[in-house]
């Protein structure tokens, strides 16, 4: 497989109906897997949340999208401002400073360990750190990939974990 890839902003490529249908598909498939095991996302579910992101304060999202055979994507990441209303337990940790979420990052198997996800997590970071956050958020299960992933992206774990789902740690990376 050749990694012919294009980095492109969500935005940008959402009116396609054949690129938001293989994001559809690709946030089915990796949330099904462990540790997350949610095979509850039908397509109008998964279309809900990203409605629900672009709708947010200064979302920002990244594709890389195969165009090796046609164009989808392959890997995924978005976030926007936390809103500190459906995080109180994170309030403590952030006084009176905005930080960004990331909402969700997800690649496809086959493009994992390649630096897909590494590539549009940094695109995602550089308009972050446009927008002047002086820190970035996410959330992810402590036994899943993305937990080293962050790891060695200078992420840090603050020892808080989901009130509804312990195993998920909140993580973050001082930009400032």
């Amino acid at each position: 497989m050749t990694d012919k890839l294009s980095l492109v902003s969500l935005r940008d490529v959402l009116d396609d109906r054949a690129v938001k249908r293989s994001l559809i598909g690709l946030y089915k498939e990796i949330w099904k897997e462990p540790p997350w095991d949610e095979d509850f996302w039908t397509d109008e579910l998964v279309n809900e949340d990203i409605e629900f992101a672009l709708s947010q304060k200064d979302f920002s999202g990244k594709a890389a999208l195969q165009t090796d055979g046609g164009l989808y994507v392959v890997g995924f990441t978005w976030g926007y401002q936390l809103p500190k209303g459906q995080f109180p337990f994170l309030i403590p940790f952030f006084d009176e400073e905005e930080t960004f979420y990331i909402d969700e990052l997800g690649v496809a198997k086959p493009f994992r360990g390649r630096g897909t996800g590494s590539k549009i997590s940094q695109l995602l970071e550089e308009d972050v750190d446009k927008f002047g956050y002086p820190s970035m958020t996410l959330r992810t299960d402590v036994g899943g990939v993305a937990y080293p992933f962050y790891m060695n992206r200078d992420y840090v774990d603050i020892g808080v974990r989901d009130p509804k789902y312990p195993q998920r740690a909140y993580m973050v990376k001082r930009l400032k």
